[in-house]
């Protein structure tokens, strides 16, 4: 599984005095020639599912999500990195509930001028996706997983590499939260 930790696009940390105080790690140069294999031809099927294992033993799938096959390459890294927000109780108490810690995934805005490379499904009901024609190379598959517990959202971003190495084959590829 893709440790997400390493990179991180955004953190809002608190500060003793209530405020909110901002630190954005740079974004990585985009390099088309790293990630041109993604436009090459291609005939691998990428099939999987995505879910999460709760506390209790439940299992949430990413019904209705999108899923994203983005090259395995630094900036693509960095898109697929969800943003981690985190305010005082007195910045929490303004927002008007909810989590004191908020995952946002702004992966459409940070792919706006690369999506050429990225191909996008959605799950179904059962938490299945499927991506056709991938041409050879080394991928990774990210989605949302996401579900109500109370009055707070639980889940966030699950991203998983997967190679495609042989055309014509089918490649699965589980990614779990």
């Amino acid at each position: 599984m893709r440790v997400l930790a390493g990179v991180v696009g955004l953190v809002i940390a608190s500060t003793s005095c209530g405020g909110v105080q901002v630190q954005e790690v740079p974004q990585p140069n985009f390099d088309p020639g790293v990630a041109s294999y993604a436009l090459e031809p291609g005939s691998t099927e990428v099939l999987g599912s995505a879910f999460a294992r709760q506390r209790g033993g439940g299992v949430v799938s990413c019904a209705g999500s999108d899923v994203w096959l983005l090259p395995d390459e630094p900036f693509f890294a960095w898109a697929v990195t969800p943003v981690v927000v985190r305010v005082t109780e007195s910045a929490f108490s303004l927002s008007g509930g909810g989590s004191s810690t908020t995952r946002d995934w702004p992966i459409a805005t940070r792919l706006q001028n690369t999506m050429q490379y990225v191909r996008r499904s959605q799950c179904d009901i059962d938490g299945r996706f499927r991506f056709t024609d991938v041409p050879r190379g080394q991928y990774i598959v990210a989605t949302v997983i996401l579900w109500e517990a109370g009055r707070s959202q639980q889940g966030g971003a699950a991203v998983e590499d997967v190679v495609v190495a042989n055309d014509g084959a089918s490649v699965e590829v589980t990614v779990q939260l």
